[in-house]
């Protein structure tokens, strides 16, 4: 039996002409359709579920810790900053005993890391907070003098940097300072205001 539309026979057409057709369609199931483009959608989509979706994660991937006590920096020397107390870490990313940050497995990618240093000083000098990736010194660094107007007399050194880095790669933080005549700077686990030498970083991209 012929099938006709508009007095137009369309039985046993390869493309059904969709000016032949009037009326409403009956439902179909979708389950075997295929390569259907944003193109060709129109409206407003139905609520699906995101059970099976894999890759996303709602946690901040990353650390921040602290330094608790004072360090005594020799003058003209780059020292390793221990940032011994955690304030919180995702991953199990960061180690206090040796101040290090290792990438976590699976998280390589852009990862923002800071650090602020707070120096009790006494006298007006350079002070220098220097990135080390995996053991090697980066270029990165910021020098900044001495607060003598500040209540205490205190100096602040921070920096921070957007890198690449890989699974399994470390960071550390190291310091330094000039004297002329050659004395010690002590590095504060907090001022009395309570502003911590501290060391912070997270995943910002894949």
């Amino acid at each position: 039996m012929a099938i006709y539309s508009n007095g137009t026979s369309i039985a046993n057409a390869a493309t059904l002409n969709a000016t032949v057709l009037t009326g409403a369609l009956p439902a179909v199931s979708g389950a075997n359709l295929t390569s259907l483009t944003s193109g060709n959608l129109t409206g407003a989509l139905p609520a699906i579920s995101g059970a099976s979706l894999t890759g996303i994660s709602s946690e901040l991937i990353g650390f921040g810790a602290r330094r608790d006590g004072v360090i005594s920096v020799a003058s003209d020397t780059y020292t390793k900053i221990v940032y011994n107390q955690e304030e919180w870490d995702s991953s199990s990313c960061f180690d206090t005993s040796t101040g290090t940050f290792t990438v976590p497995s699976g998280e390589g990618g852009k990862w923002f890391l800071g650090v602020t240093n707070v120096w009790s000083a006494t006298v007006n000098r350079p002070y220098t907070v220097v990135w080390y990736e995996n053991s090697v010194q980066r270029v990165s660094y910021h020098t900044v003098g001495y607060g003598a107007s500040w209540d205490p007399p205190s100096s602040s050194t921070s920096d921070s940097l957007v890198t690449n880095l890989s699974a399994s790669d470390t960071i550390e933080v190291y310091c330094s300072h000039y004297d002329a005549g050659g004395s010690a700077a002590n590095l504060s686990g907090n001022d009395s205001y309570g502003f911590a030498t501290h060391f912070y970083g997270f995943k910002v991209a894949s």
